[in-house]
């Protein structure tokens, strides 16, 4: 059934098309609008085509990581001195580096830095830390340059994304944890085995050093994402109580101090089997969450279940009390899903805020 829904908040006022259920929210400012227009076929099989064409197979049937440079463009990996990254070829070294058994443990918690426009139309990519044995664990800032023509498959990677593992526990815990200053420039990312992809980042992890208490936190800010497709076909096993997550962004996160995704924008498709959000596709466990200044255009697909404009889903673990804050936000996607979607937040059983946000999308939820 779909749903035509004109959402003005006036103080405290909550429709099911600005969020999905099971919410506890709370609205904290009356600037909070929904505008839902027109409705869209709720048909996968019709409506889901694959626009290939939009976007540059590589041109050498090859990964990235076979064709790695011998050197960074300089640099020593510190803080005041970051590896600094030039070209494709350097940026294959990193992911080399970090998927590579020997060398990870010397690389993954380093500093870089890109210093020029990159280009990766050569090749396939594969994602930086593209195991979860295998983390990155640093700290990378595009200096407001452009990564383009990523494209990834599971053909070469197991993660669907720029960065696939990033588990931030082990950072230096004197900085947070950052990737920021990147536009990708028509991402092309199809995968049918990952459970997790965001065109950004695919699983942002922190575990506890001990029990109940994170070490470090999470910054992604400053990202956009322009023409970009962002398809996660895989299935999941319900016996442990999760689902898929693919965000325009971010893929999947979890526990760790607080978590900040501020001043990034997704413009393009993102189709997940489930959870899919245009910023974050899925966040569960413990710790709080503020997304803010952030943007959406395109589509935003859940073949299942749970769709959202800036956040698929959110589940809390073993009786929490952590929140999420949604501020100054806009979604102009247009959102489909079985049940649960909503224009902000498909579905959370964390308590949020939300201020400040619109959406204009189109909701389609039966």
């Amino acid at each position: 059934m779909k749903r035509f829904l004109l959402c003005l908040f006036t103080f405290l006022f909550v429709s099911v098309a600005c969020v999905g259920s099971g919410l506890l929210l709370s609205i904290n400012d009356s600037s909070y609008s929904e505008n839902v227009g027109e409705g869209i076929d709720n048909n996968e099989n019709s409506d889901i085509i694959d626009d290939i064409e939009a976007y540059a197979t590589p041109t050498n049937d090859s990964p990235w990581t076979s064709h790695y440079a011998n050197s960074f463009a300089g640099g020593s990996g510190t803080q005041s001195s970051p590896y600094l990254i030039s070209n494709g070829a350097q940026l294959a070294r990193l992911a080399y580096l970090i998927n590579n058994s020997s060398t990870n443990s010397t690389y993954a918690t380093k500093f870089y830095k890109q210093t020029a426009d990159i280009d990766l139309s050569d090749y396939y990519w594969v994602a930086i830390g593209d195991s979860s044995s295998l983390p990155f664990s640093g700290y990378y800032d595009g200096g407001g340059y452009t990564i383009s023509n990523m494209y990834v498959t599971n053909t070469y990677s197991n993660y669907g994304g720029l960065f696939g593992y990033w588990n931030f526990t082990i950072s230096n815990p004197t900085y947070a944890s950052y990737i920021k200053n990147i536009t990708l420039e028509s991402p092309y990312i199809y995968t049918s085995s990952s459970r997790y992809v965001g065109a950004v980042v695919c699983e942002a992890i922190s575990f506890s050093s001990s029990a109940g208490a994170a070490v470090s936190s999470l910054n992604i800010s400053d990202i956009t994402v322009n023409n970009g497709y962002v398809r996660n076909t895989g299935t999941f096993s319900n016996s442990d109580g999760g689902y898929t997550g693919t965000g325009g962004i971010v893929g999947y996160t979890n526990i760790c101090t607080s978590k900040t995704i501020q001043n990034c924008s997704f413009e393009g498709t993102v189709r997940g089997t489930a959870c899919a959000g245009g910023i974050l596709g899925q966040m569960d466990r413990r710790g709080a969450l503020t997304i803010s200044n952030c943007t959406v255009s395109g589509d935003i697909t859940a073949t299942t279940t749970i769709a959202g404009g800036i956040v698929g889903g959110a589940e809390l673990e073993n009786g929490g009390t952590d929140s999420i804050t949604i501020s100054s936000c806009s979604n102009y996607a247009e959102i489909k899903g079985n049940n649960r979607s909503g224009g902000i937040i498909g579905t959370s059983d964390f308590t949020i805020s939300i201020s400040y946000c619109e959406n204009y999308g189109t909701i389609d939820s039966d």
